[in-house]
């Protein structure tokens, strides 16, 4: 019977390869590409989950090689397509599919929900289903890494690729490498901010800093004096190359990050504050060397830091976000159409490239009105409540500090957030898939210390 199955699955495939080859002569070796992916894939599952997060790390308009609208094609689309290929394939042959718990996964859902409703009100219908595709494609990327990564091995293993792509990016981009789009162009051009991989300076050092901290944190708990420090020279390098876009909300966000697990977790707080020090003196050490297009990047952050609020861009974007809040009752515009309708309050704005809400809060006030803000509200408070748990759970821990250094990172991207970035942004959701697979972990970690000293006999427990 799997003898003809397979001979059945083998003439469908070169059925399917004619059909292609008539379209376009590189579609055949691209599905054999898809095929063979797809086996090594089912054979080591976290390959795919690694080249999930590599193609989101890297993945920009810059490097796209096809487009759909508004939409780019690059290296995440078909990482993702393969991953799920062999998702299935894993669950069909194992009959074994992991659903762990997703505590923030019904505001999500019911967010999703609104989504579809407002497709019934919004004043531009294919950007509306752009947005509603985004949600699933995310749920869809923290499904997979939920599903595949299941130990704390494992889980270090996608955090060690994440933290080495990150090195990668910043480490070509200082070389010049990657090509620039119109966008991140234009904003290079003031000041020499590094916009690596063709992302906007912004869009660059975001995607970069939620690696320093988890760096120092896996430093932290490493056992080799030399693995450890090497941690801690990329956690700096790292800090270094995403200071070299000028972004000042990248440094602040890393500021704000350290300082979160520092508070709560002494011994890597100290850590911090030992290395970030040597970062700032190498800082410090640029600057005053004056080694031209990074010196200008850098000393941006600290010059004119009042403004960050940039009263021409974002204020102006908030009204106009405010005001759409009130003109729509609460309801929100709905998905898409905010370009659309910000002739009708800001010309200068509609005319500019600053054509978007500059913050997930306001964007989700302009879009998708008071049931967006609750359910973000709900969200973040549901991943607050999890740092909590993950804590109490690893008292005493070595994971304490990695769970310490991911929340920071996150509470940092959140502050940042009020700022810029959309809700679908790259890559917050899948950091917080795998932050979810820790929480998890913390879980297993706690619900086991506290069998056994249930275990423990009555008398002991009193004396102990």
């Amino acid at each position: 019977m799997r003898l003809l199955w397979l001979s059945l699955a083998v003439i469908l495939l070169n059925g399917v390869g004619v059909l292609l080859f008539m379209l376009d002569l590189r579609l055949p070796f691209a599905m054999l590409a898809a095929v063979v992916g797809v086996l090594v894939a089912v054979k080591n599952p976290l390959a795919g989950v690694a080249l999930v997060l590599a193609g989101r790390l890297t993945s920009t308009g810059a490097n796209a090689w096809v487009r759909i609208g508004s939409i780019n094609l690059d290296l995440f689309e078909p990482a993702l397509l393969l991953a799920l290929g062999a998702l299935l394939v894993h669950t069909m042959s194992t009959r074994d599919l992991h659903l762990p718990d997703v505590p923030w996964r019904l505001p999500v859902l019911i967010f999703l929900a609104y989504q579809v409703v407002s497709l019934t009100w919004t004043t531009n219908f294919t950007e509306a289903i752009q947005e509603v595709m985004a949600t699933l494609i995310l749920l869809t990327t923290t499904f997979v890494i939920l599903a595949f990564v299941r130990s704390w091995q494992q889980l270090r293993g996608i955090l060690l690729v994440w933290i080495g792509v990150s090195f990668m990016i910043g480490f070509l981009a200082a070389l010049g490498m990657g090509a620039p789009s119109e966008t991140s162009q234009f904003e290079m051009a003031q000041g020499n901010r590094s916009g690596g991989f063709g992302q906007h300076p912004n869009w660059f050092a975001m995607n970069l800093m939620y690696s320093v901290t988890v760096a120092f944190a896996l430093g932290f708990i490493e056992k080799s004096k030399n693995r450890r420090w090497g941690f801690y020279a990329v956690g700096i390098a790292i800090f270094l190359f995403q200071m070299a876009s000028g972004s000042r909300g990248g440094t602040g966000a890393i500021a704000i990050g350290a300082i979160v697990a520092g508070l709560f977790h002494p011994g890597l707080r100290s850590t911090m504050v030992k290395w970030g020090g040597i970062g700032l003196a190498l800082v410090s050490l640029v600057i005053l060397s004056d080694t031209g297009a990074f010196t200008t990047a850098f000393s941006r952050i600290w010059v004119d830091s009042g403004t960050m609020l940039g009263a021409s861009v974002r204020e102006s974007n908030w009204v106009v976000c405010w005001e759409m809040l009130t003109d729509t009752m609460g309801r929100g515009i709905g998905g898409g159409g905010y370009e659309d309708l910000l002739a009708n309050y800001n010309t200068w704005l509609y005319n500019s490239i600053y054509r978007y809400p500059h913050g997930i809060f306001w964007g989700m006030m302009a879009h998708y009105g008071v049931v967006g803000m609750t359910l973000w509200a709900w969200f973040l408070a549901i991943i607050v409540r999890m740092t909590v748990q993950a804590v109490n759970w690893t008292k005493g821990h070595e994971l304490q500090a990695v769970i310490l250094a991911m929340f920071g990172a996150m509470v940092g991207y959140f502050a940042w957030s009020f700022f810029e970035f959309m809700y679908d942004d790259k890559p917050f959701w899948e950091f917080l898939g795998l932050y979810t697979v820790l929480w998890g972990l913390a879980k297993k970690i706690g619900t086991t210390a506290k069998e056994s000293e249930t275990d423990v006999p009555l008398e002991t427990k009193a004396v102990s």
